[in-house]
């Protein structure tokens, strides 16, 4: 069977120049550069879902947005379905917002308080002129709410979002975006302001839109054990950079990269009688992002002095079969 790519990240760089206020000073009053995300490689195959992983500030999420077209790449380009990004405009680039969304961290805020969630899904049905009438539009919103869970639809069309319950708001949430039968779609941490005991419900929701609607998703976390339950393949992000990439199972149980493996030992395991050894990471982040080396160095329990100058490359493992890819970068 013939693996297809739909999206397709090469030297992919989002960069800011700070120039004013206290950072600028502590720049040495020149300003310094963020490098948010810096010559990322990726490629997503159609249908899978390909995880995102790292703390906070790693830059899975501006990655997500850049790959949305809501941030502009400093350097780098995007590949979606064969066409350049950076190419769209007027038309291609109105019909590319239809065939990729966005399910955004906060469902309390990705939904207009002031607008009932018939009128929130209904706008997007306006804006790319799908259903030739108010009717068709309704029976379209209510397929979907149904899709999603919210069942009957009649009890919802007409609420506003503080009057649903926050699994619910987030339900309301990607019906908004699967209501225009996305190709892809960019899922930024959908499951952590949610109550834990509605998590794996959401979670099976985008499992099963995957197969009913041959959706592709980038799933965006900071948990290791949802990534690992919902994941096809799992990148491993700090500073920007993509420190290791593989099938999930050969992350999770076989890591190679040191920070993967102190991820993975803040995981807490459900059994009283197990004791794992945490590794503890040393020193604190380099907020300038512009040291010399590797960018984990010194924080790195295997760090050596060829690592504080060259900053080193993934390398292959298992290069046979691009599910059984496994990188490393150290």
């Amino acid at each position: 069977m013939s693996i297809e790519i739909i999206v397709k990240a090469n030297n992919l760089s989002k960069h800011y120049m700070i120039k004013k206020g206290i950072w600028s000073f502590l720049g040495g009053g020149k300003g310094f550069t963020i490098k948010a995300v810096d010559q990322i490689n990726f490629e997503i195959m159609r249908g899978e879902i390909f995880g995102l992983a790292g703390e906070s500030g790693s830059g899975k999420t501006t990655t997500g947005r850049m790959l949305a077209l809501l941030e502009k790449p400093t350097y780098g380009s995007i590949i979606f379905e064969g066409t350049d990004l950076a190419s769209l405009k007027g038309k291609e680039l109105k019909h590319f917002r239809r065939k990729v969304q966005m399910i955004f961290q906060d469902p309390y805020e990705s939904l207009d308080p002031r607008l009932k969630i018939y009128d929130s899904i209904y706008e997007a049905l306006a804006i790319h002129s799908i259903g030739s009438s108010k009717q068709e539009r309704t029976k379209i919103i209510k397929e979907t709410l149904e899709n999603v869970g919210l069942s009957p639809p009649e009890e919802f069309l007409n609420r506003y979002p503080h009057e649903l319950s926050g699994g619910q708001r987030q339900r309301a949430s990607i019906a908004r975006a699967i209501v225009l039968k996305p190709k892809f779609i960019i899922a930024d941490e959908p499951v952590s302001m949610i109550d834990t005991s509605v998590c794996a419900g959401i979670l099976n929701l985008m499992m099963k839109l995957r197969s009913t609607m041959n959706v592709t998703y980038i799933f965006i976390t900071h948990d290791l054990a949802i990534a690992r339950y919902i994941c096809d393949r799992l990148a491993i992000m700090y500073q920007g950079k993509i420190r290791e990439l593989g099938h999930t199972e050969d992350v999770i149980n076989k890591p190679l990269h040191p920070y993967t493996k102190i991820l993975l030992s803040s995981v807490p395991i459900p059994d009283p009688g197990f004791k794992r050894q945490r590794i503890r990471i040393p020193g604190e982040w380099d907020i300038f992002y512009n040291q010399m080396g590797c960018k984990f160095h010194g924080r790195c329990p295997n760090a050596n002095e060829k690592c504080t100058k060259e900053e080193p490359e993934l390398r292959e493992i298992l290069p046979e079969h691009w599910v059984a890819c496994h990188l490393y970068a150290f």
